[in-house]
Parts: structure tokens; C-alpha cells; sequence
């Protein structure tokens, strides 16, 4: 099993906002103390395996190395042996602009994997796998332009997307909203914003459909399409 992390908010600059495709946010994003770069938008993938030093909720208070600290509800502080100290943070704001992100079933001192994953783009696609000794813990991507994970990325699970529920005409385009699909043996089809439940490795986790949409007709070079969706144990 592999590790990923990291996210950011989509901002459709220049659009109307749509209101039959309803669409939540979801943000990561990856820092250290021991000096490594982490570009912005660059695409990069960073593997880490360490403690769990420290999880932590978060205020809305701005970060200097957190770009998603303000928009993010916890931050986890991973430690590797070299005594480098890795953070990432992650939110998931719902349809109605309230904090949705559920806390990661982690405990102190537990050995852990993470995998960031960021493919350049505007914005960014971000993407993220947590790994500990019982299996997977939480798994996240952006979706952005395809997204940032493999589809195999976690085994067992593939997230796609599903039928077309809705079109906005905006100022950039056409744009279509679409369900997700969660594939582990079943399929699990939800309409963005939407919360379930799915089974694999022997365990129920909770699924989130962030948010789906597509453009059939852009105008403007910032109308990016989307599949946002996050796993927790």
C-alpha cells in the first residue's frame, strides 16, 4: 500500500456561480521543517514514512507554510527519524460553506506512510494517501483536470465519474455537474455534496462526494474540470 497527500480550493474566477450543481471544496496542502522545497503548483510527489508526532485542529488562522491553513480543519505532524517534522493539512467545506472534514483515526506515536501527489496545474491538482500498520486511513484528491492519484492508488477502491445531473450556462462555458462512482467489488453512486459509506480490506469507511463537474464549452483558460472525493477510516 502506498501514501499520498495535499489539496487546494478550486476559484472559478470569472464565472457565474451555479446553483443547480451543487459542490462542496476540498483543500490540502504539505509542509516541513527540514528545508525541502514544496513548490506551489510544480507537479512533485513526496513519500514519507514516519511517528505520529502530533494531530492537531485547526482555527481558520493563516500559516505561513500551510497555502490551505485558513480553509483546513486539522494538521497532522508526522516525524521521520532523521528528525524532520513533515505537516499536512486538509479541509472539506460542504454545499453550505460549513467545515465538514472528519478527524484521522490516528493515534500518537503510531508509525505512519504518506503520499503527496501535485501535478501542475491552475490550480493545482493535489492528491493524498495515508497509510498505517492496520491498512488505509484516508485517501483525497482534488480532481482537477484528472486529478493528482493513479487510479491504483489505493488498492481495492477506483473513484470515476458517474452520469451527467445537471448544466449551468455561465459567463466561461457550458458547464455539466455528474454523480461519483466508488468502486470496491460494489458500486457506491452519490450526487455531489454527499456523504455514504463503502466496504473493502475488511473495514467500512466513509466516503465523500465533493464535488463533480465538467466543462462541455470553455471559454476562459481558469474553467478546469473536477472530481473531488475523500476516504476516511
Amino acid at each position: 500500500m502506498r501514501s499520498f497527500i495535499s489539496f487546494s480550493i478550486l476559484a472559478l474566477t470569472g464565472c457565474k456561480s451555479a446553483t443547480d450543481i451543487r459542490s462542496g471544496e476540498l483543500v490540502m496542502c504539505l509542509a516541513n521543517d527540514g528545508g525541502t522545497p514544496i513548490h506551489a503548483t510544480a507537479t512533485a510527489s513526496w513519500d514519507v514514512t514516519g511517528s505520529v508526532k502530533n494531530l492537531s485542529e485547526l482555527d481558520g488562522s493563516a500559516h505561513p507554510m500551510l497555502d490551505c491553513a485558513e480553509d483546513a480543519a486539522y494538521a497532522l505532524d508526522i516525524q521521520e527519524t532523521d528528525g524532520t517534522t513533515w505537516t499536512v493539512a486538509y479541509g472539506i467545506i460542504d454545499q453550505d460553506g460549513s467545515q465538514a472534514a472528519p478527524v484521522l483515526d490516528l493515534t500518537q506515536g503510531e508509525t505512519v506512510n504518506l503520499l503527496f501527489r501535485q501535478v501542475e496545474n491552475s490550480p493545482a491538482a493535489r492528491g493524498m494517501v495515508i497509510v498505517d500498520g492496520q491498512g488505509l486511513v484516508a485517501a483525497m484528491d482534488n480532481g482537477i483536470s484528472g486529478g493528482a492519484l493513479e487510479s491504483d492508488a489505493v488498492e481495492g477502491l477506483m473513484v470515476r465519474r458517474g452520469l451527467d445531473i445537471g448544466a449551468n450556462k455561465e459567463d466561461c462555458g457550458k458547464r455539466a455537474g455528474s454523480q461519483i462512482e466508488f468502486l470496491t467489488g460494489a458500486t457506491v453512486t452519490l450526487e455531489p455534496y454527499t456523504v455514504s459509506k463503502v466496504e473493502f480490506e475488511q473495514e467500512t469507511f466513509d466516503v465523500y462526494a465533493i464535488s463533480a463537474f465538467y466543462w462541455a464549452k470553455a471559454q476562459c483558460d481558469e474553467s478546469v474540470d473536477e472530481l473531488a472525493w475523500a476516504v476516511f477510516r
